[in-house]
């Protein structure tokens, strides 16, 4: 009886290991099919101003839109992603020392919101399925500000992407390619104006918020990367949300990283980036969450 329950057993795993090495040679290839995917996406350019304030609020947008969070301070890479299993990733120099050297205007617009390099191929672990969002005045003044950096001879190392990464890529458990997700045709805004008002809160809150709070802003799993911190509620909801939240811990949370009870927010969240953000952008945001419907948690 022993001898075949261990029988049995044991065809029952090797079959699972079968079918599991089968959905990840699968999921592999899918993966491999993003990634090599040649793309034939041309954009129009949009005005690169020059400036001097247009430059200077580009290298505040440039901090403030989470563009600082992957590519330094200075523009010339900084360290993304150090795990084992998935890989190492570093963000590009983006100075005119880097990789956008021979870049054109319209190179730059392809990257950015399509997530397409200039040769057709789509970038990897870069933002746009977030950053198609970017306004033409915006995504404009943070190019000028880019492009009037002083280069910098730094060249960060190149991308280390594990297969178990690219299986999950082909899963669709995490974006290591986003080309696919993004609506190319869309009709870009040119200005959302700024201003305290909840519309353009409403502008940012689409830009920067919904990719890990979601659609609905009421949080809940990501998939991807185990260990990954959940996104909290955004909405008013009293018991599980912002409700009871006042405009002045809102902005101590984004300046300091610091809840109303003391504890300190999760490196996940970029508050050191979004501190850059101004008081009017601060003012905006508040305004569009609480209009959003109060939700409970967990429903993205």
């Amino acid at each position: 009886m022993l001898k075949r329950i261990l029988k049995w057993v044991g065809i029952t795993v090797g079959a699972l290991v079968v079918a599991v090495s089968l959905v990840a040679v699968v999921a592999y290839r899918r993966a491999m099919e993003k990634a090599t995917h040649v793309w034939d996406v041309q954009p129009k350019a949009v005005v690169i101003p020059t400036d001097e304030e247009s430059i200077a609020e580009g290298g505040r947008l440039f901090a403030a839109r989470g563009c600082r969070n992957c590519h330094g301070p200075d523009a010339a890479g900084a360290l993304i992603l150090d795990v084992p299993a998935l890989g190492t990733v570093y963000g590009a120099n983006l100075t005119p020392a880097g990789v956008a050297a021979s870049y054109r205007d319209v190179d730059w617009v392809r990257t950015v919101r399509h997530g397409i390099k200039p040769n057709g191929l789509p970038t990897q672990v870069m933002d746009s399925k977030e950053y198609q969002y970017l306004t033409d005045l915006d995504l404009g003044r943070i190019v000028a500000w880019l492009k009037a950096r002083p280069p910098v001879e730094k060249q960060p190392p190149p991308l280390r992407i594990r297969a178990f990464a690219w299986v999950w890529h082909g899963l669709g458990w995490l974006d290591v390619t986003t080309a696919d997700q993004i609506d190319h045709p869309r009709v870009h805004e040119h200005e959302v104006a700024p201003g305290a008002a909840p519309e353009f809160g409403a502008y940012v809150l689409r830009l920067q918020c919904m990719g890990c709070h979601g659609e609905t802003l009421s949080g809940g799993k990501l998939s991807g990367a185990p260990g990954l911190p959940i996104p909290p509620n955004l909405t008013p909801d009293d018991e599980t949300g912002l409700g009871k939240w006042t405009f002045a811990q809102f902005v101590t949370v984004m300046r300091t990283g610091t809840r109303p009870d003391g504890r300190v927010l999760n490196d996940f969240m970029p508050w050191d980036t979004y501190s850059a953000m101004s008081d009017d952008e601060l003012t905006a945001l508040w305004a569009a969450l609480r209009a959003q419907p109060a939700r409970k948690f967990g429903g993205r």
